[in-house]
């Protein structure tokens, strides 16, 4: 298995971690779901892919059994695999945790130590960047069916075509004129003839969020460098990401990252947006008044 199809794992289990990290912040507006249950599956499949890549990197099963040995967070992974995951152990006694966040920290470290120990066979560029987000839950905590989806989607593209007309062609003619397939799992790859490659395409997607985007920019990546034997990542820069949660904090932004839709509607926008860039102001200057 090549670096990039190990990656897609490694990924897959860093955003269970991102799913508890959601499920953490937003408890209380998910009352209507099994929490419990969950969290479980959650965990099952965080370990369970956690030992797909150490598997894949070390193959020998020798090898395997002396690092388990000599490391107590990989030795904890494959306990967890064996004897929960896969197969429900009736000697199986689970850690007891005092609260959610405890569990955020454990699963943190561990996907961690699995990307140290398995370097060699992970891209050198892959970076685990955790964000609290579950695309699914964001969704059931909102309400949102695939027509407000739609509607929300056109929206953001109205915004970004007023942001970036003079950036990006908007109605390139060449713009879906070829049909292509789509590769949307790399597991799909060994279908695949060597020869067709070409006659599929990636899609990258915002998402309805800057956290969902990241994890579809990352999921897209993986699968374009799986397909095509590229090299290429997405990351959180961190500056961009703490000013935009400053504006959502104060207003500007919606729950869905963008500008308030509603905002602009309102008779009020210079006055509102005075009071919003006033806010904004002081939070990054506490200690200075502003004169406008």
């Amino acid at each position: 298995m090549k670096k990039w199809e190990v990656a897609r794992y490694m990924i897959d289990a860093k955003k269970s971690v991102d799913s508890i990290m959601f499920i953490n912040i937003n408890h209380s507006e998910l009352q209507h779901i099994d929490l419990r249950k969950k969290i479980n599956d959650l965990r099952d499949d965080f370990y369970i892919k956690c030992a797909i890549v150490i598997d894949k990197t070390f193959t020998n099963r020798k090898e395997r059994s002396n690092l388990k040995n000599k490391d107590e967070i990989l030795e904890k992974i494959f306990k967890e695999r064996d004897k929960n995951s896969a197969h429900k152990d009736e000697d199986y006694i689970p850690k007891e945790y005092s609260s959610m966040s405890d569990i955020i920290a454990d699963m943190q470290n561990e996907v961690i130590q699995v990307r140290k120990i398995c370097a060699n066979n992970l891209p050198d560029v892959l970076s685990l960047d955790f964000v609290p987000y579950d695309r699914e839950l964001f969704r059931s905590i909102h309400r949102i069916t695939k027509k407000e989806e739609d509607a929300i989607v056109e929206k953001k593209i109205a915004i970004n075509q007023l942001i970036f007309k003079d950036e990006i062609d908007f109605d390139n003619e060449a713009t879906g004129s070829n049909f292509m397939k789509i590769f949307s799992d790399t597991e799909d790859l060994k279908l695949i003839d060597e020869n067709v490659k070409s006659d599929y395409v990636v899609i990258f997607e915002n998402g309805l969020t800057l956290y969902e985007g990241i994890q579809n920019r990352q999921d897209s990546c993986i699968k374009l460098n799986v397909l095509h034997n590229t090299d290429i990542w997405v990351t959180i820069n961190k500056k961009n990401l703490d000013e935009i949660m400053e504006l959502k904090e104060i207003g500007f932004l919606n729950e869905f990252d963008a500008p308030d839709f509603d905002l602009f509607l309102d008779g009020n926008y210079e006055e509102k947006m005075d009071e919003i860039i006033c806010s904004f102001m002081k939070r990054k200057n506490p200690r200075r008044g502003l004169a406008l």
